[in-house]
């Protein structure tokens, strides 16, 4: 057996009595909650290689015991070093940057620490000759190298990515959806302009029309009382009936130009409705795809998102192999999701602002100033407004009336047969006058007209209306 000095015994225990810190008072580790650990284990495991030597073991050189407490503090310093250099993978800003690759990052350079943290204690201790030394610092080595390797599981740098990806699409989304609007509105005012051209046209057609018939009666009155005067003048010579022909056929061929030329500006209100439908049943579908995209990431889910790993790498920290080691890592896990939540809170101003500018348009229930600019809503309803107001159906009633009204003259002079020929030619005029105004009166294009500015407009109104955009 090797002797051992009393003297150095008593300094072995005074060293236990007065544990080493890991660094000078006031600049402890940010994550030191472990030194205390170390201090404890060195000091037992100084206690057992005294024991062992006691019991006839190898003589301990207590200075080992000193220089392994000054390499735990420097260790502590590496490792302080090594966490928050990690958490630059956290800052990293970029339109590019994806989950995954965030994720690989974090993992990769932590495991590599985790790896040069168990090398770099087992370096220390293997050829030590202290047995309880050398086990302690490979305990503490594998322990470690847990430690690195939970943090390295932990998701906020996935999701610091993920977060990323979510405020680019966002940001991307908005500007599309902008530019998608624009162009609607664009293509509508040119289609709004054809419409309000169309009606403007409608409306000239009605009043020229009317003003050429009125004209045409009071022609075929003043015909009516030249025919009648000339025969009272001379009893039994035959009526110039022809005359009157050719007010009834002028009216007729007035008649006819507005059926044609009406059902010409139909077709324009027609045309005019299928562009539009096709501008409603884009603004539709891009509706429901602000829908889908907003089902599928929106602030809330974000945000439970965002709890939920965070859970999960507080979770992974209560998984370290030591008390001390959890305080640390939950401290680092702080820190580190307190980065994160700078980037959602990024996400939150873009969220929020995206969906304000499309609240009322894509997102939530279409608003009546939307309504109005894509449909034009007060622009159709004062067309319909003026044409109904012109009333042309009124007006060419009120035309065939006066005919024969004004047409009614004293025959007073006139031979029987006089009066028979006139009154069975009279007759016979009025008829085809009737049926001639009666054709446009009642035929279809007043239903055509009317239908382009109420039925369609409400069908469109409708569809528009009954859409779902985002967030409903």
């Amino acid at each position: 057996m090797v002797a051992v000095c009393p003297s150095h015994r008593q300094h072995a225990l005074l060293i236990v009595a007065s544990p080493y810190t890991c660094q000078d008072e006031g600049q402890m580790a940010e994550y030191g909650a472990r030194m205390e650990e170390f201090d404890r284990g060195v000091g037992a495991a100084q206690q057992a290689d005294i024991e062992y030597e006691r019991s006839g073991g190898e003589p301990i050189v207590l200075a080992r015991y000193i220089t392994f407490r000054e390499f735990l503090s420097s260790y502590m310093d590496w490792r302080d070093k090594a966490l928050n250099e990690g958490l630059e993978i956290l800052k990293y800003e970029s339109t590019s940057a994806t989950a995954s690759q965030q994720q690989s990052k974090w993992s990769d350079y932590y495991s590599s620490q985790g790896q040069q943290a168990f090398q770099k204690i087992t370096d220390f201790v293997k050829s030590d000759k202290a047995p309880n030394l050398r086990k302690f610092g490979e305990e503490v080595a594998s322990q470690e190298s847990q430690f690195f390797s939970l943090i390295s599981r932990a998701p906020l740098a996935w999701f610091q990515g993920q977060v990323q990806q979510y405020t680019y699409e966002f940001y991307t989304e908005m500007n599309s959806l902008e530019g998608k609007w624009k162009a609607m509105l664009e293509q509508d005012r040119s289609v709004d302009d054809r419409a309000r051209n169309t009606s403007i046209q409608v409306l000239r057609l009605f009043d020229e029309v009317v003003r050429e018939l009125v004209a045409e009666r009071r022609s075929g009155e003043e015909n009516v009382r030249y025919i009648v005067g000339q025969a009272k003048k001379v009893p039994g010579v035959p009526l110039p009936i022809k005359v009157l022909l050719v007010a009834v056929d002028k009216m007729l061929e007035l008649a006819g130009r507005l059926k044609k030329s009406g059902e010409e500006l139909a077709r324009g209100y027609m045309d005019a409705y299928k562009l539009e439908e096709s501008i409603v049943i884009v603004f539709t579908q891009t509706r429901q795809g602000v829908r889908e995209f907003l089902a599928k990431t929106n602030l809330d889910s974000a945000i439970k998102e965002f709890n939920a790993i965070n859970e999960n790498s507080k979770g992974l920290a209560d998984q370290c192999p030591t008390p001390r080691q959890k305080e640390d890592a939950k401290k680092f896990m702080e820190k580190a999701a307190g980065l994160v939540s700078g980037f959602l809170e990024k996400f939150r101003q873009e969220y929020n602002e995206f969906v304000s500018d499309n609240r009322g348009i894509f997102v939530g229930p279409v608003s009546d100033k939307t309504l109005d600019e894509l449909l034009e809503v007060r622009d159709w309803q004062k067309s319909w407004d003026d044409i109904e107001r012109f009333n042309i159906q009124s007006k060419l009633k009120e035309v065939y009336d006066d005919c024969v009204k004004t047409w009614q003259v004293d025959l007073d002079g006139l031979t029987d047969e006089q009066k028979k020929e006139l009154k069975e030619f009279w007759d016979m005029e009025l008829r085809r006058l009737h049926d001639g105004l009666y054709e446009v009166i009642e035929g279809s294009l007043w239903d055509r007209i009317k239908r382009s500015h109420l039925d369609d407009r409400r069908q469109l109104n409708d569809t528009t209306k009954n859409s779902k955009g985002g967030l409903e």
